[in-house]
């Protein structure tokens, strides 16, 4: 693993020892939360209690807001209108959200880094475009599902 690696998760349908789980196995080192707002109204998913609970995991959290999809982006990926909801995401990437882009690059080069947002289907996710830009600006990242078996 020359380039790094690095992770897509979703928390949707998981408890926290759940995604623990999915991450241990995967051998993440670094949680980058991609979402605008780090609440949730899931138990153990705001941002506080999951920082604690990955640390003591032994697993680094950062909450990394300009990777997050903003307010005005939502519709398109509720309605199924993903091609719209991407090309807004890109758009963001390319723009106000590039210094973040690279971060997260650099964060991924020789390290096992998961990108984390709620959705379980990245395809239905700006998750998916987070990843595809990370890859695009360093094709020799491995890019893998953060399943609970590889």
């Amino acid at each position: 693993m020359s380039g790094g690696r690095i992770y897509s998760v979703g928390y949707e349908g998981l408890d926290v020892p759940g995604l623990l789980e999915r991450l241990l196995q995967s051998r993440v080192e670094i949680v980058i939360d991609v979402r605008f707002n780090a609440s949730s109204r899931k138990p153990g998913f705001s941002r506080g209690p999951l920082k604690s609970a990955l640390e003591a995991a032994g697993i680094a959290y950062l909450h990394e807001p300009r990777l997050g999809n903003p307010p005005d982006n939502r519709a398109p990926f509720r309605t199924g209108d993903f091609d719209t909801g991407r090309r807004r995401m890109r758009e963001r990437l390319l723009g106000e959200s590039a210094e973040a882009l690279e971060r997260l690059v650099e964060l991924a080069r020789g390290r096992r880094v998961a990108v984390l947002c709620l959705e379980n289907d990245q395809s239905r996710c700006h998750r998916q475009v987070v990843v595809d830009m990370a890859r695009e600006a360093a094709p020799d990242l491995e890019a893998w599902p953060c399943r609970s078996t590889e």
